[in-house]
């Protein structure tokens, strides 16, 4: 849900804000999850064990490189957090806003990195529901391949790499007067 709040806040165009950077970012349109869904999520987190399933078969690539350790990490991370942030997304978080007209407001350039084999947000939801809505005329889409959800984790580097070339470019376009100071 961080894309989702980052393009609403980016929407109200904040005075200092130059460019805008999502990483597999969830549309902004309402995710209607079926009942038994919804129930399944409110308790994915509840031990290390459910959470590390959560992590191997839904946020990272059947391919990832994360060891067995940081997978364990991960999940640990997840299942420690407060019970009511856990259940926050599932039962009464963003997923049901629609906040899709907002986005269309958002007047710097967008980088949009996706994850060619995240199953949360996949590259096709990713290219029509957040990139085909933002207004802008600089948005550029890259895809990571051989990376899940877990974008800056499975892939650091190349996630570095495509965020320093944006915000470099995004730089000169400021020192030129492309883009607002």
């Amino acid at each position: 849900m961080g894309g989702k709040v980052a393009q609403l806040i980016a929407s109200h165009q904040p005075a200092r804000l130059k460019a805008l950077i999502l990483l597999a970012p969830a549309p902004t349109v309402p995710l209607h999850l079926p009942p038994e869904m919804k129930e399944q999520q409110i308790y994915a987190y509840d031990s290390v064990e459910s959470a590390e399933f959560v992590v191997r078969n839904v946020l990272t690539s059947p391919t990832s490189l994360l060891s067995d350790d940081e997978i364990r990490r991960i999940a640990a991370g997840s299942a420690s957090g407060d019970p009511a942030a856990k259940i926050a997304w599932p039962k009464y978080g963003l997923c049901e806003e629609d906040v899709s007209a907002d986005v269309g407001k958002i007047e710097v350039p967008v980088l949009v990195v996706a994850a060619a084999e995240d199953r949360v947000e996949t590259v096709e939801s990713v290219r029509q529901e957040v990139v085909g809505r933002l207004g802008v005329d600089r948005v550029e889409m890259m895809v990571v391949e051989g990376s899940g959800h877990l974008l800056p984790l499975e892939a650091p580097n190349q996630v570095a790499t495509y965020v320093k070339e944006f915000l470099d470019q995004v730089l000169r376009d400021v020192e030129e007067g492309k883009v607002g100071e």
